[in-house]
């Protein structure tokens, strides 16, 4: 059982049990309005979308920014992209960055899923890998109660800092998200792995993040 201050979390216990053996089904099944335990078969699966990054950006009045990866710990063969949070322009930056044109295609793969009330997601057996995978219980769902275990979220756009998360949880200020728990879960290849924002009664049991990253 959980622990700590998220021990009051129980997904979807009572609910049904479901077997998600692809990428559709994992989706479908957080998304759904039902109570539920996600059991998830040991093994690899590819979530990844791709799109043109600035033309996302375009669309949230947001801007992709970039410059030579000058860092001597870095690779100085890459490009350093970072968001920035304002439309066409990088002067909140100041960092010597140039602003990055639809032209350049400028591609992202994360696949955001919003996750529903009373989840319970298990990796079976060593585990169950979810390539691409940015979820995210929010309160903005009215989600809640959600529990995450025995799962690796990894390839969650390396190359661009400030581009989705693995796996979080977020609030408002006037709107709490409850009742997390997160436990043997680990990163790879990602810019930020968790956020846990204006959210009450959480706990996260064994976290592994693994900062390498060839690109920042």
């Amino acid at each position: 059982s959980d622990l700590g201050f998220g021990a009051a979390t129980t997904g979807g216990a009572g609910g049904k049990i479901v077997i998600a053996a692809d990428s559709t089904s994992i989706q479908s099944a957080l998304q759904s309005s039902d109570a539920e335990i996600i059991l998830v078969p040991e093994g690899t699966y590819d979530l990844r979308k791709y799109r043109n990054a600035v033309t996302e950006a375009i669309a949230q009045n947001r801007s992709w920014c970039k410059k030579a990866c000058d860092d001597p710990k870095g690779n100085p063969t890459k490009t350093f992209y970072r968001a920035a949070f304002e439309a066409n322009s990088c002067a909140s930056l100041n960092d010597n960055v140039t602003i990055v044109t639809e032209a350049e295609n400028l591609q992202r793969w994360d696949r955001w899923i919003t996750t529903h009330a009373n989840k319970t997601l298990v990796g079976m057996g060593r585990g169950a890998n979810l390539r691409g995978a940015a979820i995210f219980m929010r309160s903005n769902e009215d989600s809640k109660n959600n529990i995450f275990r025995n799962i690796a979220v990894y390839d969650v756009n390396p190359h661009l800092v400030e581009g989705m998360d693995g796996l979080s949880s977020v609030g408002t200020s006037s709107k709490y998200t409850e009742k997390f728990w997160a436990d043997h879960v680990s990163y790879k290849w990602i810019s930020d792995g968790m956020d846990l924002e204006y959210t009450n009664e959480a706990t996260v049991s064994w976290l592994d993040f693994d900062g390498a990253n060839e690109y920042n």
